[in-house]
């Protein structure tokens, strides 16, 4: 609804009179800008998953695989979605003013591919605090990709390329 009323950047409307668009944009995407689509894919799916684990999975798996009571296991959600929902902009502007987005987009998805399943596991044999610590990392590495993801992947294509770029 947002991108509906938004005017076209001035590279578009440039590229637009030019006549430049590709037709088959995702055509291109998939032969001369391979990589990049490859890394999009695997970064949100990283993030996808990370997500869904936190705010879908995490209350079910802690209340009765953990046997931690459902109000606890709710409450590290909780906490979770709103340390998403502080940093998420505190990121963004950071990735606007200060650090890019490619370089904290990768970190975080290095982190969740490195360290996601080892504390998955570690969480298994701990308490509440502990289980609630590990939840805000996830939460906040989780952030970063927010912040960070949907503009870089739109960065890493040409513009008359971008919408397919971004729907790989």
């Amino acid at each position: 609804v947002l991108r509906y009323k938004m005017e076209d950047s001035p590279l578009f409307k440039e590229i637009k009179e030019r006549k430049e668009i590709e037709k088959v944009p995702v055509a291109k995407v998939f032969t001369k800008e391979l990589k990049p689509a490859i890394l999009a894919i695997m970064t949100t799916f990283v993030g996808t998953v990370v997500l869904y684990a936190i705010t879908s999975f995490w209350p079910t798996y802690l209340s009765q695989s953990l046997k931690l009571p459902l109000g606890s296991a709710l409450l590290i959600t909780l906490v979770a979605e709103a340390v998403i929902l502080i940093l998420t902009p505190v990121c963004a502007y950071l990735s606007d003013t200060k650090l890019g987005r490619k370089l904290p987009s990768l970190i975080a998805s290095i982190f969740f591919a490195l360290f996601t399943y080892p504390l998955f596991l570690f969480i298994t044999s701990y308490s509440f605090e502990i289980i609630l610590l590990i939840t805000v990392v996830l939460a906040f590495f989780m952030s970063i990709l927010e912040a960070t993801l949907p503009v870089w992947i739109g960065e890493s294509f040409a513009t008359n390329e971008r919408d397919s770029g971004y729907i790989a």
